[in-house]
């Protein structure tokens, strides 16, 4: 039985070890802070949704460094994004991020992590359609069996009762993607081959064989959207 009172502590790719696949995302608590990240990008940015609904996308200290200090960074700052999530919600739930991974974009990646056995694999959507995983915040009390947005196809990936009061659940559905959404990506990927700085959309790995780019974006109800997108696509 899980023990829902435990931090929450993920470890997730879209695909499979002997077949195309994303990053590995890590998503996890501490006291009532939720953060999530890829592990490729981890020295370079993450996402931090703090207890009192503020939310930030920054790119790391580490980094900044590496680049020279945070003048190399836009407006001299680490911090690239900031919202705002609904607390104390009642019986509502506020989504923050909402992590896509296309499955179009999935990527052979050569390269092999020994932890694997630490990591959860997801089954990836049709081609054509993305996995979507998202974080919601609310009041309720975690189950095994029922979990918001069951009704509607929603899977629960994972939960845990912070220390405020508050759940934070990892839901897992799926989408379609739209054209809009493949026009902006190809753009993206294009200019990630260049080489050109992409601050204000996307992050771009380039440390091992599997090349990938997490791109940033607006979603609906205050909610950003992050997508998990390699830079070398696979065969259908």
């Amino acid at each position: 039985m899980t023990d829902f009172t435990q931090p929450l502590l993920l470890r997730l790719c879209v695909g499979s070890t002997d077949g195309p696949r994303s990053g590995v995302w890590r998503l996890w608590s501490n006291k009532s802070d939720v953060y999530c990240g890829a592990r490729s990008l981890a020295s370079q940015f993450k996402v931090s949704l703090h207890e009192g609904g503020e939310c930030n996308a920054a790119y790391t200290t580490e980094f900044a460094r590496k680049l020279g200090g945070l003048d190399k960074l836009p407006k001299g700052q680490r911090r690239r994004d900031s919202w705002q999530r609904q607390t104390n919600v009642g019986d509502g739930l506020a989504v923050p991020v909402d992590i896509v991974f296309p499955t179009d974009y999935l990527g052979p990646i050569p390269d092999t992590h020994p932890d694997y056995d630490a990591v959860s694999f997801i089954e990836p959507a049709p081609r054509g359609s993305a996995i979507s995983l998202i974080i919601a915040f609310g009041v309720g009390q975690p189950t095994e069996m029922e979990w918001p947005g069951m009704n509607r196809g929603f899977s629960q990936v994972g939960a845990s009762t912070l220390p405020n009061g508050e759940t934070v659940w990892v839901l897992k559905t799926q989408s379609v993607l739209s054209d809009h959404f493949r026009a902006e990506t190809a753009t993206a990927i294009t200019r990630a081959h260049r080489g050109e700085p992409q601050w204000s959309n996307g992050v771009v790995d380039k440390t091992s064989p599997s090349m990938r780019m997490v791109l940033g974006g607006n979603g609906p109800d205050n909610r950003r959207v992050f997508a998990d997108v390699s830079l070398h696509q696979h065969e259908a």
